[in-house]
């Protein structure tokens, strides 16, 4: 008899083993919490499709130039060095994604991936679309992958974009 209820014991023993081990804990707070990333882009991207007309005109930028005195030239700094703010109308008053971030209410230094919202910004604008590249731009770029496509997709945006390049002396020169 005692061998049995041992027995009985030991089932009872695995059993619950078994069960305790099949079972998925409940999801905790932590693990459920959106990470600030996820919550500037959520915010941005809401935000851009409640607001549309608040995206224009836009520029977008990738790449970078190697000039002929070896300096390297980043399309993202022409931008802010030359157009962004400056007078004198289109491109110089264009909007950049980091700042349509902003405006947003969310944080642009907690994205770090910006292809979902660098994509959102490219399918909802509209009008005339400023584009600075560099001689070199990745092929793996946003700009390749995802802004670039939805550009050419977007029956909104007046065509074509308009296309600057920098130039080997530095400087951005209009394509079309």
């Amino acid at each position: 008899m005692k061998s049995i209820v041992s027995f009985s014991f030991v089932i009872l023993a695995i059993f619950n083993c078994l069960l305790l081990a099949s079972a998925s804990p409940a999801p905790s707070a932590a693990s459920t919490a959106e990470t600030p990333e996820e919550s500037a882009i959520r915010v941005a991207v809401a935000w851009m499709k409640a607001n549309p007309t608040k995206l224009n005109p836009s520029c977008f930028y990738s790449g970078y130039t190697m000039t002929t005195s070896g300096q390297r030239v980043e399309a993202q700094n022409i931008l802010h060095t030359e157009w962004i703010g400056k007078s004198g109308g289109a491109p110089y008053n264009c909007r950049l994604i980091g700042e349509v971030v902003d405006d947003s209410g969310a944080r642009s230094e907690d994205i770090k991936d910006w292809s979902t919202v660098s994509e959102t910004f490219a399918q909802l604008v509209s009008g005339k679309v400023y584009v600075l590249l560099g001689k070199m731009v990745s092929a793996d770029s946003i700009w390749v992958r995802k802004e670039s496509p939805a550009l050419n997709l977007n029956t909104k945006v007046t065509k074509p974009l308009e296309r600057w390049e920098i130039g080997t002396d530095g400087k951005p020169v209009k394509l079309v």
